[in-house]
C-alpha cells in the first residue's frame, strides 16, 4: 500500500496514529502516525486537533485530559498545507470513493 502523495494538489499522508501530545499553553499538537514503514510527525493547532479527533472518537476524558487510548491505530489521511502543518484530516472509514480516487499516492 502506498502511504504519500497528494490530494487536489496538497500534499497528504495516509497512516494509522500512533500518539498525539499537546500543550495548551504553546496551542501546538503533535501527530505521530505509521505511515508503511516509516514513522511520521506531523504538526497543527492543538485545539483543533484534539476536539476534532474527540469529535470522532472520544478522546477527551474526565477531568478533561487526553487519552492516546482511543485514537491508537486509527487509520486516516492527514492533509498538509504547503509549509507541513495539519491543514485536515479525515477517518479512513468516512472517504468515500470519490475521495480515494483523488488521492495520487507514491
Amino acid at each position: 500500500m502506498k502511504h504519500f502523495g497528494t490530494y487536489e494538489g496538497q500534499e497528504v499522508i495516509r497512516g494509522k496514529i500512533i500518539s498525539v501530545s499537546g500543550s495548551w499553553g504553546s496551542g501546538l499538537a503533535t501527530m505521530q502516525l505509521q505511515a508503511g514503514k516509516k514513522l511520521v510527525t506531523v504538526h497543527g493547532d492543538n485545539g483543533v486537533l484534539i476536539r476534532a479527533l474527540d469529535g470522532c472518537y472520544g478522546c477527551i476524558t474526565k477531568g478533561h485530559t487526553f487519552s492516546n487510548d482511543s485514537i491508537k491505530g486509527k487509520e486516516i489521511i492527514v492533509v498538509l498545507e504547503s509549509w507541513g502543518t495539519i491543514a485536515g484530516w479525515k477517518p479512513i472509514e468516512d472517504c468515500s470513493d470519490e475521495d480515494l480516487q483523488k488521492l495520487v499516492l507514491n
